[in-house]
């Protein structure tokens, strides 16, 4: 007989969340055991440099209000600081994170 995730729990669930009853279906039992894609340091590095040379020739070639520039570069700083948060994963935990009860 094939194996049901409603009737019994194999060792790979039971070690990933050992709280779990039997009568946990699968989706809920490895709820905690998520596989994110890992980005490479070269590849954020390389991101990074990419935005900030954009971001320079965008204050350098582009004739606009000094106002309007810093506007730019404040958005695209929080947009980047969000995004390395995002990749590095911490911004997960910050949202997921609840102060009641």
């Amino acid at each position: 007989m094939a194996w049901q995730p409603w009737t019994e729990r194999p060792e790979s669930i039971a070690g990933v969340c050992p709280g779990a009853a039997p009568g946990m279906g699968r989706a809920i039992a490895l709820h905690g055991a998520r596989n994110y894609q890992k980005m490479p340091l070269l590849n954020l590095v390389v991101t990074l440099i990419i935005v900030g040379v954009g971001l320079y020739l965008i204050n350098r070639y582009i004739p606009m209000a000094s106002s309007i520039k810093s506007i730019l570069n404040v958005v695209v700083v929080i947009v980047v600081c969000i995004w390395i948060l995002q990749v590095t994963g911490l911004w997960g935990n910050l949202t997921s994170f609840r102060l009641a009860r």
